[in-house]
Order: C-alpha cells, then structure tokens, then sequence
C-alpha cells in the first residue's frame, strides 16, 4: 500500500514517512475551530500545505472538534438544578407525574406520550432510541412531538422545517446527545436525505456526507461530518417508512378513532375558547430536571438483561433490534429514577425488575407483539371486521370501498384509507382494483394470527 494510503500519516517522501509535526498538528486545530463556512473556504488549501488528502484532514479536524469538553449545563449549577426539579426528583413515578401535566396539554394519547418521553430521555446515553409518530393528516401528530418537546431543554432540541444539504452544512455543531425533531419530508429528493441521514445516525452514530459546494470561484466536493448519538422523533403519515429505518424506530400510531376527535374538541374548546388556566403548565422545573439527569451519573446497567432475552420468543428477525430498543427503555426509566435506584460498581444505577422492567412492558409490550408479528394492531382488527361487514353479500369479484369503510368505522375518507393501506401492508386486506387512478376495491384475505406473549410478566 503506497505511503498516500495511510490516514495517521500527514506527509510522505519516497521510502519515508514522516508524521504529524507539531507545526501540522497546530494548523489542524486552527481549523477545527474555524466555523463551517471558513473551513470549507480553507480546506483544499489547507489539504496541499499539510500534503495530505481532503478526507483525511476532514477526518483530523472532526476527531479535534470532537475533543472538544462537553458543555456543562447551562447557567445553573447542579445544587440550584436540583432545587429547581425538586418535586420531580422525589417522585417514585416521573411518568405518572409528566402524565398529569400532560392531560393539560393534549387529550389522550398518553401512551405515546410516556414512551416519546423516554425515547427523548435516552439521548443522552451512547446509543439512543428513535420513535416515528404515525397518523393521518391533521390528525395531531406534530402538535404531539411540540408539545413533548416543551418538557426538554432548548439547548438539546435541534428542529428541522426543511432537512436539505444545506440545512445541515449551515448548521454548526454536532447533534452528540441531541433531540432531533423533524417532519416527513414531502420532495423525492429530501425524502431520499433524509432516509439517508436517519439510516446513517441511527446504526454508525456518526454522518458522513458529500456534497458539493462553491468555494470561491471554484465548486468543490466537500464532506459534512455530524457526530451523533442523537434521538430521532419524525412524524408521517405513512404507515411503513423506508425498511432500513423502520426496524430501527418505535413504530407510534396517534389515535384516530370517533372518540378522540370529540376528546380533542372538547380540549381545544377549553383551552381556546374559554382560557382555561390549568393548561397552563411549568416547563421549567422539567427542563431543569433534564439538564440535572444529564449533569449526574446517567450509566445505567439492567442485571437481567440475559435472562429477558433468553425468555423473549425469537419469532422475528427484528426482535434482535426491538430488544435493544426495550433495554435503552428500561434504562432511561431507571435514568428517572435515579435518587430511587440502588447503585452497582462506580455509582452505577441498577434498573429494577418490579419498578422499571415492568413500567416498560406495560407499555411496549403490544407493540412488539405487533412488530414481532404475533399480534394485530386494534386499529386493523377494527377495519378487517369492517370489511367483512360491508362485503358479507357481496360477490367475490366485488369489494368495498374506502368510503363505505370510512362510514363504518364514523372516519373521514383519508384516515379509513390509511387504515386500508395499514391493513393491505400486513396482508389482511387486498385491493381487488389494479387500474391506477380508480377508487378501491377492498376485501379481506385468510391471513391470520396466533397471539404469543413476547415480555414475559415479572
């Protein structure tokens, strides 16, 4: 392999390979300091002085910026952190305490949101979890991920209107330890990126992006490196995204039933309309508890991790994921807990079975039914027994349509065709209609499905 070859080396001479001089190393940590702008402007400069290849100085200024000493949380000190959050320190369920000041912000949809809320907590472990909250149009998804955001420090939520390169190389820092909060990209392109950049955080905790930009007169291929990890809250209405990322994220369906519309009615009637003040609600306390979660001990060990996994039935391929989503799940409930935690070697928290094991199946448990494909959602099960309803007289060749099913079931066109499509995705339902542009023809298929517990009871 030709000297060139070598990334740990700088310069290179015949049969000689000289390293990093002190000079050389001073230069790379002027240019790690540099905003992404400047650096860009420098890099292939920079890149014939120190005789090396652009990847490679890409590389040695990111390892420099990654040197860099973590930021303390900001303006208060741990004590006066904890005098802020003390009532949610002392609570032996944080969860049930973020419930009540939930119930004044959204109705319903507290399930999603207890599990939004650890998936944002997990953050600041060194792999995090990821959740995409599912559902029709205007049916309350983002006002969800806005409102869970709230509970979160403004220094830890990085949001993205439009998730384009440039959005990325105008933005300066890492995401390391970040809540990165995104709507479903609409362009094939910005789809296409933004499959790319989930994929690429979620599995390697780190981007890597080419992309080519104008560098004074000249356009130039340069290299965006964002360091992770980072915790992933998308929304969509899609009811799969692209298969690399969807094994990687908790599948979140919002309500959309009957019922949930009326309890969102009567919410924003009460809120809007007459100004109720128990809307109101204190976010400080809970970002001051966050910042205090992340400015202690936050290593957490879940000691019967090997026995859960030996009791969990490999039934499906992406069970080697799920189980890796559960334990950071576990631990980041424990992570809450921490003042009520016993603590292992070095002050490691120790997750307990009855407190924090059981917290968590309670709500994962149907979920990775579902996803273990060993359960159907309820959802489904509501509109394959619509089908049949609607289609019992009808011939074979004939199904029903969305309509009809939207009638059925009292939901809009929209939303009883996403649970169609919902339906048609785990082959329960089949569209009889195969010329594209004409409404569908629905009925259901002889698939079934035999439940099976996959966390088992404490």
């Amino acid at each position: 392999m030709p000297p060139d070859d070598h990334d740990d080396n700088f310069k290179s001479s015949d049969n000689v390979v000289a390293f990093p001089s002190k000079d050389d190393l001073a230069e790379v940590e002027r240019l790690a300091a540099l905003d992404p702008i400047q650096y860009d402007r420098e890099r292939k400069d920079a890149a014939n002085r120190l005789d090396c290849r652009k990847s490679t100085l890409d590389d040695r200024v990111s390892a420099k910026r990654a040197e860099r000493p973590k930021r303390a949380p900001p303006v208060f000190g741990i004590d006066t952190l904890a005098t802020s959050a003390k009532d949610i320190i002392a609570s032996e369920d944080v969860l049930d305490l973020f419930a009540i000041e939930w119930r004044k912000l959204v109705a319903g949809e507290e399930r999603n949101a207890k599990l939004l809320y650890l998936v944002a907590t997990s953050r600041i472990f060194p792999k995090a979890m990821h959740a995409a909250i599912k559902g029709p149009s205007s049916g309350g998804k983002s006002e969800i991920r806005k409102q869970i955001l709230e509970f979160f420090p403004s220094e830890s939520v990085i949001s993205f209107t439009s998730l384009s390169e440039k959005a990325l190389i105008y933005f300066e820092g890492d995401f390391d330890h970040k809540i990165l909060s995104m709507g479903e990209a609409t362009g094939a392109d910005e789809q296409s990126f933004q499959d790319y950049l989930l994929r690429e955080l979620m599995s390697e905790g780190v981007l890597r992006y080419q992309t080519v930009q104008k560098v004074g007169a000249e356009m130039q291929t340069i290299q965006i490196v964002k360091h992770g990890p980072v915790s992933f809250l998308v929304t969509t209405t899609k009811t799969l995204l692209h298969p690399e990322n969807e094994t990687r994220l908790l599948s979140l369906d919002i309500d959309d039933s009957e019922a949930q519309t009326r309890a969102v009615l009567t919410k924003v009637s009460a809120i809007e309309g007459m100004n109720d003040a128990g809307a109101q609600v204190d976010f400080g306390p809970w970002q001051d508890f966050q910042r205090w979660l992340e400015g202690g001990e936050h290593k957490v060990i879940v000691p019967y991790a090997k026995t859960l996994a030996a009791a969990v039935p490999p039934r499906s391929v992406r069970l080697r994921r799920d189980l890796g989503q559960v334990l950071r799940a576990i631990k980041a409930h424990a992570l809450l807990h921490r003042g009520h935690r016993d603590r292992g070697d070095h002050g490691v928290i120790v997750a307990d079975i009855d407190r924090d094991y059981a917290a968590i199946r309670d709500l994962m448990h149907g979920l990775l039914q579902e996803t273990a494909e060993v359960a159907i959602k309820k959802t489904v099960v509501q509109t394959i027994e619509a089908v049949n309803k609607l289609t019992e007289d009808m011939p074979k060749e004939q199904g029903t349509t969305a309509k009809a099913v939207g009638k059925e079931l009292k939901l809009d066109r929209s939303a009883a065709r996403r649970r169609l499509l919902a339906g048609q995705d785990e082959g329960f339902i089949i569209n009889l209609e195969e010329k594209r542009g004409r409404p569908g023809r629905y009925r259901t298929t002889d698939e079934t499905r035999e439940e099976e517990v996959m966390l088992p009871t404490v």
